[in-house]
């Protein structure tokens, strides 16, 4: 049996961000949001001092490529559809 790797990056903009601290509240509360809703590992790879950017590494194990590529899609339509951020770019991987 194969051990397979799920990788997100995902470049967010915290839209009404005007310190690091704002950033800082939304970003925590979704990085526990997606960690408790879909069992992902989750955190900041990027942009730690821009006050309004971040770029998130999101990943996920699994023994079936469906499986991790159902929980990237659901992680990505997560974010975009939280209005307290805009998707700028997601790179998906599995292997």
């Amino acid at each position: 049996m194969a051990v397979l790797v799920g990788r997100c990056r995902a470049e967010i903009l915290v839209v009404e961000s005007r310190s690091l601290k704002e950033r800082r509240r939304v970003v925590d509360s979704l990085v526990e949001q997606l960690r408790q809703r879909f069992n992902v590992s989750v955190g900041q790879v990027d942009c730690g001092e821009q006050w309004n950017r971040v770029v998130l590494g999101i990943a996920a194990v699994g023994n079936e490529r469906r499986f991790l590529d159902s929980v990237l899609t659901r992680v990505v339509n997560t974010l975009e559809e939280d209005r307290r951020i805009s998707v700028l770019g997601v790179e998906v991987e599995i292997d």
